[in-house]
């Protein structure tokens, strides 16, 4: 959108529930939630006015503290103008009272179905994830194919991380670091030795614990 590249993650309804495995879903919902750079607050207006529905809304709020959101009320081409006006005040209100910052949130009135709204929702999350101005030492990656590169060194990387930590077996962990070497020595242009970048690694981790 605008040259900004978004990852949308369609998580599962959030809800309170008895059952284990829908409880499940929920609480990876919320893990997304917690990892997002954005979240997007999707409102039914045909459901607002539902008790559970209502209280649902509210225990995911606290989640929403010190991060970047947006409020969407979805279906309003479902609801007459004069109706829209006044689920958006009552919302508005709800929202206001049990946000931790307690300030009031804007709310973009779409529909999904007819697409309104979307163009008013792309500008919206543009300014939302504002880029901050680059400075001049500032590293920039412009070449799109080292960009590729450096992000699967980048993600083979991390994954070779979380199984040392978790301690698992070195054979399983060197097709992901020797990845990430081939990646960045494409970049580079830089002869690295993937024996010795493996040696040095995992001699300062206790493997099996």
């Amino acid at each position: 959108i605008d040259g900004v590249l978004f990852r949308f993650i369609d998580t599962a309804g959030l809800r309170s529930t008895d059952d284990t495995i829908e409880a499940l879903g929920i609480d990876r919902s919320y893990d997304k939630i917690d990892k997002a750079s954005l979240v997007l607050l999707l409102v039914d207006a045909l459901r607002i006015a539902d008790e559970d529905y209502r209280a649902a809304l509210l225990q995911l709020l606290p989640r929403l503290e010190n991060k970047p959101f947006l409020v969407l009320l979805n279906k309003v081409d479902a609801i007459d103008p004069q109706t829209t006006q006044a689920v958006l005040t009552d919302l508005s209100s709800l929202l206001t009272e049990y946000l931790p910052s307690g300030e009031a949130p804007s709310i973009l009135p779409i529909s999904a179905q007819r697409g309104d709204g979307l163009d008013e929702l792309r500008a919206a999350l543009i300014k939302a994830l504002a880029l901050p101005e680059l400075k001049s030492t500032d590293l920039v990656v412009s070449n799109a194919r080292h960009h590729a590169l450096l992000t699967t060194a980048l993600h083979s990387l991390r994954t070779v991380r979380t199984g040392l930590t978790d301690g698992l077996p070195t054979d399983l962990l060197t097709p992901d670091l020797r990845g990430a070497i081939t990646a960045i020595g494409e970049v580079t242009g830089a002869d690295i030795t993937s024996d010795s970048v493996l040696h040095n690694i995992f001699a300062h981790f206790c493997i099996g614990k």
